[in-house]
């Protein structure tokens, strides 16, 4: 007795690992894939190009001589890192500073002026 066909040569049923079908299929649906990863890849580039804005120009000169201003400009509060209290019995003064004597890490001696605040928000007489 003979084997009767049940599909012809080629044919899906017979597509195993070997066969030009299943080769065809396997590179279709690589190309496929790689085709979406690229299209995603522009995708997203171009999104986040437009997203982020306007690249910044810079300007490049050559380093020169010249003369620097001593000057700082800010805003916000100034808070002190450390306080202090002055005096005894727990005497508090506040205001603005007028002017500094002294720096960090210099020795004082006893009755020695430091710091000289501003007596105009006080009311009193200015100071020598």
């Amino acid at each position: 007795m003979h084997a009767i066909p049940t599909g012809t040569i080629g044919s899906p049923s017979e597509a195993g690992p070997g066969s030009a079908i299943h080769g065809w299929r396997q590179r279709a649906w690589l190309l496929a894939a790689i085709g979406v990863q690229a299209l995603l890849l522009l995708v997203g580039g171009y999104a986040w190009r437009h997203a982020t804005g306007p690249l910044p120009h810079y300007a490049t000169v050559t380093a020169g001589r010249g003369s620097v201003a001593p000057a700082v400009v800010s805003s916000g509060t100034v808070n002190p890192v450390t306080t202090i209290q002055v005096g005894t019995f727990g005497t508090y003064v506040s205001g603005v500073i007028q002017s500094v004597l002294c720096d960090f890490n210099t020795r004082l001696r006893a009755g020695q002026l430091c710091a000289r605040i501003d007596p105009r928000p006080l009311g009193g007489a200015p100071s020598p």
